[in-house]
Protein backbone atom coordinates (compact mmCIF):
# COMPACT_ATOMS: atom_id res chain seq x y z
CA UNK A 1 0.00 0.00 0.00
CA UNK A 2 1.58 3.57 -1.02
CA UNK A 3 1.58 6.50 1.24
CA UNK A 4 -0.97 8.38 -0.51
CA UNK A 5 -3.43 5.34 -0.51
CA UNK A 6 -2.76 4.77 3.17
CA UNK A 7 -3.70 8.26 3.34
CA UNK A 8 -6.33 8.62 1.43
CA UNK A 9 -8.18 5.76 3.63
CA UNK A 10 -7.34 7.53 7.34
CA UNK A 11 -10.03 9.19 8.66
CA UNK A 12 -8.80 10.03 11.88
CA UNK A 13 -4.60 10.10 12.49
CA UNK A 14 -2.81 11.24 15.68
CA UNK A 15 -0.47 10.19 18.18
CA UNK A 16 -2.67 7.89 19.95
CA UNK A 17 -4.80 5.87 17.21
CA UNK A 18 -4.96 5.32 13.41
CA UNK A 19 -8.70 4.80 12.10
CA UNK A 20 -9.08 3.78 8.45
CA UNK A 21 -12.81 4.62 7.30
CA UNK A 22 -12.97 2.58 4.15
CA UNK A 23 -11.14 -0.35 5.77
CA UNK A 24 -12.76 -0.01 9.17
CA UNK A 25 -9.46 -0.79 10.75
CA UNK A 26 -8.18 0.59 13.92
CA UNK A 27 -4.84 0.83 15.63
CA UNK A 28 -4.69 2.39 18.86
CA UNK A 29 -1.81 3.21 21.05
CA UNK A 30 -0.78 4.33 24.72
CA UNK A 31 0.41 8.06 25.20
CA UNK A 32 4.10 8.83 24.87
CA UNK A 33 5.61 8.03 28.49
CA UNK A 34 2.79 6.45 29.82
CA UNK A 35 2.79 3.37 32.22
CA UNK A 36 0.95 1.54 29.55
CA UNK A 37 2.36 -0.93 27.75
CA UNK A 38 -0.82 -2.10 25.66
CA UNK A 39 -1.58 -1.32 21.80
CA UNK A 40 -4.50 -2.98 19.77
CA UNK A 41 -5.90 -3.64 16.18
CA UNK A 42 -8.94 -4.41 15.71
CA UNK A 43 -10.79 -4.38 12.11
CA UNK A 44 -14.93 -4.60 10.61
CA UNK A 45 -14.18 -5.03 6.83
CA UNK A 46 -16.01 -7.52 4.48
CA UNK A 47 -14.80 -11.44 3.56
CA UNK A 48 -14.19 -10.08 -0.02
CA UNK A 49 -11.24 -7.78 1.16
CA UNK A 50 -7.87 -8.92 -1.17
CA UNK A 51 -6.30 -11.92 0.87
CA UNK A 52 -9.39 -12.28 2.67
CA UNK A 53 -9.28 -15.32 5.87
CA UNK A 54 -13.24 -14.29 6.68
CA UNK A 55 -12.10 -12.86 9.70
CA UNK A 56 -14.50 -9.90 10.44
CA UNK A 57 -14.13 -8.61 13.60
CA UNK A 58 -10.61 -9.55 14.33
CA UNK A 59 -8.22 -8.57 16.07
CA UNK A 60 -4.94 -8.07 17.52
CA UNK A 61 -3.08 -6.69 21.06
CA UNK A 62 0.83 -6.65 21.80
CA UNK A 63 1.55 -6.32 25.45
CA UNK A 64 5.58 -4.55 25.51
CA UNK A 65 7.58 -6.11 22.53
CA UNK A 66 4.98 -9.20 22.51
CA UNK A 67 1.71 -10.25 20.70
CA UNK A 68 0.14 -11.81 22.73
CA UNK A 69 -3.22 -12.54 21.37
CA UNK A 70 -5.30 -12.14 18.48
CA UNK A 71 -4.55 -12.63 14.50
CA UNK A 72 -2.02 -15.14 13.94
CA UNK A 73 -1.11 -14.01 10.26
CA UNK A 74 -1.10 -16.05 7.68
CA UNK A 75 2.00 -19.30 6.37
CA UNK A 76 5.55 -17.96 5.03
CA UNK A 77 4.11 -20.47 2.47
CA UNK A 78 1.43 -21.17 0.40
CA UNK A 79 0.35 -24.93 0.06
CA UNK A 80 -1.03 -25.38 -3.35
CA UNK A 81 -4.31 -24.90 -3.28
CA UNK A 82 -4.55 -21.89 -0.70
CA UNK A 83 -6.50 -19.84 -2.94
CA UNK A 84 -8.97 -22.04 -3.89
CA UNK A 85 -12.57 -21.84 -2.89
CA UNK A 86 -12.02 -24.89 -0.47
CA UNK A 87 -9.17 -23.70 1.62
CA UNK A 88 -11.44 -21.63 4.20
CA UNK A 89 -12.64 -24.89 5.20
CA UNK A 90 -9.71 -26.71 4.31
CA UNK A 91 -6.49 -24.42 6.39
CA UNK A 92 -7.47 -23.84 9.86
CA UNK A 93 -4.94 -20.36 9.49
CA UNK A 94 -7.36 -19.28 7.25
CA UNK A 95 -10.75 -19.71 7.59
CA UNK A 96 -12.67 -17.36 10.86
CA UNK A 97 -11.64 -20.75 12.99
CA UNK A 98 -8.72 -20.11 13.18
CA UNK A 99 -8.83 -16.10 14.22
CA UNK A 100 -9.96 -14.58 17.54
CA UNK A 101 -13.66 -14.47 16.69
CA UNK A 102 -16.71 -16.96 17.03
CA UNK A 103 -18.50 -19.90 16.46
CA UNK A 104 -21.90 -19.30 16.02
CA UNK A 105 -24.12 -22.06 16.20
CA UNK A 106 -21.46 -24.49 14.87
CA UNK A 107 -21.31 -21.94 12.03
CA UNK A 108 -17.92 -20.22 10.91
CA UNK A 109 -18.38 -17.11 9.08
CA UNK A 110 -19.09 -16.51 5.27
CA UNK A 111 -17.08 -15.49 2.07
CA UNK A 112 -18.04 -12.30 0.10
CA UNK A 113 -18.83 -9.02 0.04
CA UNK A 114 -22.28 -9.69 1.88
CA UNK A 115 -20.33 -10.52 4.44
CA UNK A 116 -19.33 -7.27 6.49
CA UNK A 117 -19.40 -5.07 9.62
CA UNK A 118 -21.54 -2.32 9.85
CA UNK A 119 -20.11 0.09 12.47
CA UNK A 120 -22.43 1.71 14.62
CA UNK A 121 -19.98 3.74 17.52
CA UNK A 122 -16.40 4.98 17.57
CA UNK A 123 -15.94 6.62 20.25
CA UNK A 124 -12.02 8.10 20.52
CA UNK A 125 -10.44 10.24 23.56
CA UNK A 126 -7.52 10.23 25.11
CA UNK A 127 -8.21 8.00 27.37
CA UNK A 128 -10.32 5.00 25.59
CA UNK A 129 -11.29 4.24 22.37
CA UNK A 130 -14.72 2.23 21.48
CA UNK A 131 -15.30 1.13 18.25
CA UNK A 132 -18.36 -1.18 17.55
CA UNK A 133 -19.70 -3.50 15.11
CA UNK A 134 -22.87 -4.90 13.64
CA UNK A 135 -21.59 -8.28 11.88
CA UNK A 136 -24.40 -10.50 12.00
CA UNK A 137 -24.42 -10.79 8.01
CA UNK A 138 -20.92 -12.42 8.78
CA UNK A 139 -22.61 -15.54 9.58
CA UNK A 140 -25.32 -17.83 7.46
CA UNK A 141 -26.42 -19.13 10.58
CA UNK A 142 -30.05 -19.37 10.42
CA UNK A 143 -31.67 -18.83 13.64
CA UNK A 144 -29.31 -15.74 14.46
CA UNK A 145 -30.86 -11.90 15.12
CA UNK A 146 -28.45 -10.15 15.91
CA UNK A 147 -24.74 -9.99 16.71
CA UNK A 148 -22.97 -7.08 17.86
CA UNK A 149 -19.09 -7.02 19.00
CA UNK A 150 -17.59 -3.81 21.05
CA UNK A 151 -13.83 -3.28 21.27
CA UNK A 152 -12.87 -0.83 24.04
CA UNK A 153 -8.63 0.03 24.05
CA UNK A 154 -8.35 1.59 27.57
CA UNK A 155 -5.06 3.16 27.57
CA UNK A 156 -5.20 4.50 31.28
CA UNK A 157 -2.59 3.30 33.78
CA UNK A 158 -1.43 0.13 32.48
CA UNK A 159 -4.23 -0.33 30.12
CA UNK A 160 -6.86 -2.72 29.25
CA UNK A 161 -8.43 -4.36 26.07
CA UNK A 162 -12.11 -5.45 25.95
CA UNK A 163 -14.12 -7.68 23.37
CA UNK A 164 -17.39 -7.92 24.16
CA UNK A 165 -20.21 -10.08 22.02
CA UNK A 166 -23.54 -9.96 22.14
CA UNK A 167 -25.99 -11.75 20.78
CA UNK A 168 -29.74 -12.75 20.42
CA UNK A 169 -31.27 -15.63 17.99
CA UNK A 170 -35.00 -16.69 16.92
CA UNK A 171 -34.67 -20.03 19.36
CA UNK A 172 -31.87 -21.00 21.74
CA UNK A 173 -27.93 -21.48 20.33
CA UNK A 174 -24.77 -22.20 20.79
CA UNK A 175 -22.25 -19.71 21.25
CA UNK A 176 -18.26 -19.70 21.26
CA UNK A 177 -15.80 -17.37 20.68
CA UNK A 178 -11.73 -17.73 20.90
CA UNK A 179 -8.41 -16.26 21.57
CA UNK A 180 -5.47 -17.33 19.66
CA UNK A 181 -2.13 -16.91 20.86
CA UNK A 182 1.32 -18.10 20.52
CA UNK A 183 2.24 -17.63 24.26
CA UNK A 184 1.95 -20.11 26.66
CA UNK A 185 -1.56 -20.31 28.46
CA UNK A 186 -3.06 -22.03 31.65
CA UNK A 187 -6.62 -21.46 33.28
CA UNK A 188 -6.82 -19.89 36.52
CA UNK A 189 -10.27 -20.51 37.38
CA UNK A 190 -13.43 -20.49 35.74
CA UNK A 191 -13.29 -17.15 34.50
CA UNK A 192 -9.56 -16.23 34.29
CA UNK A 193 -6.92 -17.24 32.24
CA UNK A 194 -2.82 -16.35 31.92
CA UNK A 195 -0.95 -16.04 28.98
CA UNK A 196 2.67 -15.93 29.20
CA UNK A 197 5.71 -15.38 26.82
CA UNK A 198 9.26 -14.84 27.77
CA UNK A 199 8.93 -11.22 28.77
CA UNK A 200 4.96 -10.58 29.48
CA UNK A 201 2.31 -12.05 31.21
CA UNK A 202 -1.21 -11.01 30.78
CA UNK A 203 -4.52 -12.10 32.33
CA UNK A 204 -7.77 -12.82 30.69
CA UNK A 205 -11.18 -11.62 32.54
CA UNK A 206 -13.87 -13.33 30.60
CA UNK A 207 -17.71 -12.17 31.80
CA UNK A 208 -20.69 -13.99 30.27
CA UNK A 209 -23.97 -14.33 30.26
CA UNK A 210 -23.77 -18.07 31.55
CA UNK A 211 -21.22 -20.41 32.44
CA UNK A 212 -18.39 -21.35 30.12
CA UNK A 213 -16.16 -24.14 28.83
CA UNK A 214 -12.59 -24.05 27.49
CA UNK A 215 -11.40 -26.47 24.34
CA UNK A 216 -7.75 -26.08 22.71
CA UNK A 217 -6.48 -26.82 19.81
CA UNK A 218 -3.24 -26.76 18.10
CA UNK A 219 -2.99 -24.74 14.43
CA UNK A 220 -0.10 -25.16 12.10
CA UNK A 221 0.07 -25.13 8.39
CA UNK A 222 3.42 -24.03 7.00
CA UNK A 223 4.15 -21.10 10.10
CA UNK A 224 4.60 -21.16 13.72
CA UNK A 225 2.13 -22.97 15.51
CA UNK A 226 -0.43 -21.23 17.76
CA UNK A 227 -3.37 -22.18 20.00
CA UNK A 228 -7.04 -21.64 19.40
CA UNK A 229 -8.42 -21.43 22.87
CA UNK A 230 -12.13 -21.67 22.71
CA UNK A 231 -14.62 -20.03 25.15
CA UNK A 232 -17.93 -21.51 24.73
CA UNK A 233 -21.51 -20.59 26.93
CA UNK A 234 -22.05 -24.36 28.27
CA UNK A 235 -25.95 -23.79 27.62
CA UNK A 236 -27.01 -22.83 24.39
CA UNK A 237 -29.23 -19.31 24.76
CA UNK A 238 -31.45 -17.47 22.79
CA UNK A 239 -29.83 -14.41 24.23
CA UNK A 240 -26.30 -13.87 25.70
CA UNK A 241 -22.70 -12.43 25.49
CA UNK A 242 -18.87 -13.25 26.47
CA UNK A 243 -16.86 -10.41 27.49
CA UNK A 244 -12.76 -11.00 27.63
CA UNK A 245 -10.71 -8.19 29.39
CA UNK A 246 -7.30 -8.63 28.43
CA UNK A 247 -4.64 -6.45 30.76
CA UNK A 248 -0.93 -6.77 31.71
CA UNK A 249 -0.53 -9.19 35.09
CA UNK A 250 0.61 -7.56 37.49
CA UNK A 251 3.60 -8.73 39.43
Amino acid sequence: MTDAVRQALKEDSDSLRAYYEKAGILVARPAAGSPCLLAVSAKGGNNAENHNHNDVGSYAVALGKSTMVGDQGGPFSYPGDYFSAEAFAKYKIKGSYGHPVPVVDGKTQSAGSAAKAIVLRKEFTEEKDLFSIDYTSAYSTPNLDKLIRTFVYDRQGEGSFTVSDEFTADTPIRFETAITTQADWKIIDDTHLLLTTGTEQMIVNIEASGKVAFTSETIEVNAPAYTRIGIALKEQSAKGYIRLKMQAKQL
